[in-house]
């Protein structure tokens, strides 16, 4: 019956082919080459596509937020109905190309390329806006954190506040009486150095003094010999710079007191600012963490892409950019999505196939119609049945026979 065709065995490649593109391998062995090699072709085709689908799938989950061990068996299932879908549909097309064809195209056919295309418009606006999830992602997350931060603000400015009013109740005023305190100091050091040099001065003008009543007692020098005006007057000024070394003692110990009893309450209150800044920080842990639980948290799940790049859609700097990017991966997705459904229903080259399907459904539809007339036909030559109560006698087999035969299929 189909002597057309070189009717060599199929290869496993060309088995498994046939398989996943719903060839039929009886009709395929009988084709010529150029029919074997479309449906490998159409296999590749295939592969390549469910293998650019699951990456663009798996990369834009992935990218969102969802874990990868989610991400991919979500993109198996996805990518796997999209390409059953197209085989299922550009299988159930066989009618002829080419020389093959007669008479206008179908209305079924074009019926068929119209709901691919509106079927394909509604994945690929899903898949075009995985795409720009994927590619804007960081753009999104980047507005997000913004938009948190100036939340943030006004509930960080509140609690800095907070601390900075807790560090002037508690530990500044401690500090700066230490810091009173440790000027007292060093003024009570300068003033100690200053009174060790009066002392010295007075000393050695006491000494010097002395010495010049001494020279005046003995006549030393041309002095006049005895202890006379200017013997007195060098006494005079002895005595006078030995007060001053008594001033100058007792000036320095009157100031070492004050700085003993300074140094005292410079450590007191150094204690005191320790238990202070202790007790500080520990409040500020405490309002840490009370604001840290008021503290909006930025996060990079999927939510959180999404309204991202919806803001920004609705920003006018990034508005144009956005849709454009949205347009190029819906174009590109689409066409690629498109590429096995053309090649197969709208770019389909002539084949012998398609005719020796097509012929083989119209004989087995009038080798069937014809078993269906013979069946009805001695259906009607059948005696009609009789349905004979329960306590009605069954009639003779001679008088049934007597009976003039009836159609049983019109009722009569």
């Amino acid at each position: 019956m189909f002597e057309i065709g070189d009717n060599q065995p199929l290869s496993v490649l060309e088995k498994v082919a046939a398989f996943f593109t719903l060839t039929d391998p009886d009709l395929l062995i009988h084709c010529h080459a150029a029919k074997r090699q479309e449906v490998v072709h159409e296999f590749f085709m295939l592969c390549a596509m469910g293998l650019l689908f699951l990456v663009v799938w798996v990369t834009t989950m992935t990218a969102v937020g969802i874990a990868w061990l989610r991400a991919a068996p979500v993109s198996i299932l996805i990518v796997a109905i999209i390409l059953l879908f197209d085989v299922r549909m550009t299988a159930s097309d066989t009618d002829p190309r080419g020389i093959l064809m007669s008479g206008p195209m179908s209305k079924s056919f074009v019926g068929r390329v119209v709901a691919r295309l509106l079927i394909s418009l509604l994945l690929n606006t899903g898949t075009a806006i995985g795409v720009d999830l994927f590619v804007m992602r960081d753009e999104a997350l980047k507005i997000m954190a913004l938009e948190i931060d100036a939340k943030n603000a006004p509930i960080r400015r509140e609690y800095d506040n907070r601390i900075a009013a807790l560090r002037g109740l508690d530990v500044a005023p401690i500090e700066q009486k230490i810091a009173d305190q440790g000027k007292r100091l060093d003024a009570i050091t300068d003033s100690e150095t200053q009174a060790d040099t009066d002392r010295q001065k007075a000393f050695t003008d006491s000494q010097a003094q002395d010495l010049e009543s001494e020279r005046q007692d003995n006549g030393v020098g041309g002095r006049d010999h005895g202890h006379g005006d200017l013997a007195k007057d060098a006494e005079r000024q002895r005595d006078l710079a030995r007060d001053r070394v008594r001033i100058a003692d007792a000036q320095k110990k009157e100031l070492s007191e004050q700085q003993s009893a300074l140094e005292t309450q410079v450590s007191t209150m150094t204690s005191q600012l320790t238990t202070a800044r202790n007790q500080y920080r520990n409040d500020v842990a405490l309002l840490q963490k009370e604001r840290d639980m008021r503290l909006l948290r930025p996060t990079d799940g999927p939510m959180t892409v999404v309204l991202g790049w919806l803001k920004l859609q609705s920003n006018s700097e990034t508005a144009t950019a956005v849709h454009l990017t949205t347009l190029i991966a819906w174009i590109t997705m689409m066409t690629l999505e498109l590429a096995f459904f053309l090649c197969r229903v709208v770019f389909k080259s002539a084949s012998i196939y398609d005719t020796r399907i097509n012929t083989r459904m119209r004989r087995e539809a009038v080798q069937l119609a014809s078993e269906f007339a013979a069946d009805v036909a001695e259906a009607r030559r059948r005696p009609p049945l009789r349905i004979v109560a329960a306590n009605e006698p069954t009639p003779a087999p001679e008088a049934a026979n007597d009976e003039p035969p009836q159609d049983n299929m019109n009722g009569r």
